[in-house]
């Protein structure tokens, strides 16, 4: 599974609904967040998708709209599970539309699978 790593840069315009938003997903508290954006180190580091529940992978999208609408400057990553994030090295980077992608694609292969599974064993 890969894992969206995510930083933003230091300043003082990351309104303070943003740092909630990444504290719900994140589970880190407000000021944890706060030395995280000043440290420049990753605000969130959590699997993109889950097993039992995709719900994760909507509000790390919605949470990069609202970074990219508001102009806030931040570096989303894509990494696998047991790669260790390190500054300096090469990732993949994500925006909203690479995210949007991977989530749109995710769907169309369950529902593939589903679709198969019933017509190996339509009970």
């Amino acid at each position: 599974m890969s894992r969206l790593v995510l930083m933003i840069e230091n300043n003082d315009r990351v309104p303070p609904g943003i740092i909630s938003k990444i504290s719900r997903l994140s589970g880190k508290g407000l000021m944890e967040i706060k030395k995280a954006i000043i440290g420049h180190t990753p605000v969130l580091d959590k699997p993109i998708f889950g097993r039992l529940d995709s719900g994760a992978a909507g509000d790390m999208l919605s949470l990069l709209n609202d970074l990219e609408s508001l102009n806030i400057s931040h570096r989303a990553y894509e990494l696998s599970e047991r790669e260790a994030y390190k500054e300096g090295n090469i990732y993949f980077e994500l925006n909203s539309t690479k995210l949007g992608n991977m989530i749109t694609s995710r769907e169309k292969s369950l529902e593939q699978q589903r679709v198969i599974g019933w017509l190996e064993d339509p009970e």
